[in-house]
């Protein structure tokens, strides 16, 4: 069974568990600390950057994006309002860029080499996102980088204890 099916059957099966564990009791708002109700709902990933985000199934669970940035170029402006799952399945060298243009340090996705050696860096990488503002990802690389988005409709905190 490939991952992209597994990920399918997980969303209509009720949605994917996402645990806590390793993640801060209370988890930020947002990457930049704004309040995603308060965003412009054309900044969304697949209206803003339709080219880069094609969503590949929805239900009142998730909503699962294929994210693809083609190698020298940059996305539109855009954000993406819920926590989200993503599972990077290309590594790349990436810049993202912030609402006032300020680049972060170039970084290669699908690597935590900086969690250092004891850590697997090999591919698929999954990373826990809370909602992310404004922004856009340039690939300096010379391939395309792709992820796939699981967006949490219903949010990433931990179901409550019965």
């Amino acid at each position: 069974m490939k991952l992209g099916q597994v990920l399918v059957i997980a969303a209509i099966g009720g949605g994917v568990m996402v645990s806590q564990a390793g993640m801060a009791a209370q988890h930020p708002i947002s990457t930049d600390g704004s309040n995603p109700k308060s965003w412009d709902p054309k900044t969304d990933g697949p209206v803003a950057a339709p080219n880069n985000h094609k969503i590949i199934f929805e239900n009142d669970n998730v909503r699962i994006i294929s994210v693809t940035v083609p190698p020298g170029t940059k996305e539109p402006y855009h954000s993406h309002a819920r926590c989200s799952v993503l599972v990077f399945d290309s590594p790349a060298k990436v810049t993202d860029s912030n609402r006032n243009g300020v680049a972060s340090p170039p970084v290669l996705w699908g690597s935590i080499a900086w969690m250092g050696d004891g850590v697997r860096k090999g591919i698929p990488f999954v990373w826990l996102q809370p909602p992310e503002a404004l922004h856009s990802i340039a690939n300096n690389d010379t391939h395309a980088v792709h992820l796939t988005r699981i967006e949490m409709k219903k949010g990433c905190d931990a179901p409550p204890k019965q």
